[in-house]
């Protein structure tokens, strides 16, 4: 029964395809947390039910439904509270929401679970930005570049930080120069206004 319950489910993923890359259901970001563990019936059931309102909560993300989306994204806290994924994307769906301070908090809990994530400080350091502390905003990108160093969107986004705190300055320019290196454009455009000293 466990076997014939997730062959429903694995089949149910595959096709929550869009067909669009941006929009695609990432099925490994929703198995990863629905491990089999060889306990009760009772086990393999609650996760496959947070797995399935993590997919809700994702499709309720992407189409805009916020409110729905911290909806699903809570009971599959609820159904998984070390689910430090289902923290995460309901700190997503209420910055989207424009809840910057709610959104910190509940990846602040994401990163307790798994601090190893670069996503959840670029999430942290954009909220930090929108609400104008700077200083906190460079230490979570700081933390993001430690952890995915070749990303140009966060040497742009420590760069806008910077630029938020001192206005025009070396250190800024330097980041959207190493973002802009890597082939970020908005971080040339910045250059271009800002850095011609």
């Amino acid at each position: 029964m466990k076997y014939l319950s997730l062959l429903i489910l694995t089949t149910f993923l595959l096709g929550c395809s869009t067909g669009e890359k941006e929009n695609d259901l990432d099925i490994s970001e929703i198995i990863a947390p629905l491990k089999l563990k060889k306990e009760s019936p009772k086990t393999v059931r609650l996760d496959a039910n947070a797995a399935a309102v993590m997919i809700s909560g994702k499709t309720k993300l992407a189409s805009g439904d916020y409110s729905g989306a911290i909806a699903d994204y809570t009971k599959a806290i609820g159904l998984d509270p070390k689910n430090a994924e289902a923290y995460y994307k309901r700190g997503e769906a209420k910055r989207r929401f424009n809840d910057n301070s709610g959104a910190i908090l509940d990846v602040d809990k994401a990163i307790l679970l798994n601090s190893n994530d670069a996503n959840y400080y670029t999430l942290k350091g954009n909220a930090h930005i929108s609400l104008r502390k700077s200083d906190l905003a460079i230490q979570d990108f700081d933390k993001a570049i430690e952890l995915t160093p070749n990303d140009a969107y966060l040497y742009r986004r420590r760069g806008d930080a910077r630029f938020q705190k001192y206005g025009r300055n070396v250190e800024c320019c330097r980041d959207w120069r190493i973002a802009g290196d890597m082939g970020d454009a908005e971080s040339l455009e910045s250059i271009v206004r800002y850095c011609q000293f």
